[in-house]
C-alpha cells in the first residue's frame, strides 16, 4: 500500500483518512445563455426551456473534472443519476 507524504507537513498521511476527503459532486443537466434583461425578469414559478430533450445524458463532475455521464431517475420519490459510462483519464485531459 502506498503511503505518501503530505505535501505541507512532510509527514506520512494515514491512507484510510484521505478516502474520508469530501469531494464536491456536480451534475450538469444543460447550459443556457440568457440575456441580462431577461435573467432580471425571471419570477418564482417561471420555467426555463433547455434545448435538451427528456431522457438526455447528464454529466458527472467530481471536484470539477468530468468523470462520468448518466442518466437521471427517480427513486423513493428522489431524483437520482444512473451512472451509465465513466470518463477514460486521457480524455479527461483533453477535454
Amino acid at each position: 500500500m502506498i503511503d505518501p507524504m503530505h505535501e505541507s507537513t512532510g509527514r506520512r498521511m494515514n491512507v484510510a483518512n484521505a478516502n474520508s476527503i469530501p469531494l464536491e459532486v456536480r451534475i450538469e443537466l444543460g447550459r443556457r445563455v440568457m440575456i441580462r434583461q431577461d435573467a432580471e425578469e425571471l419570477k418564482p414559478g417561471q420555467v426555463i426551456g433547455m434545448r435538451e430533450k427528456t431522457g438526455a445524458a447528464v454529466q458527472v463532475y467530481v471536484d470539477g473534472v468530468h468523470f462520468a455521464t448518466g442518466e437521471l431517475v427517480v427513486r423513493e420519490k428522489k431524483i437520482g443519476v444512473r451512472i451509465t459510462g465513466l470518463i477514460e483519464p486521457c480524455k479527461q485531459a483533453v477535454a
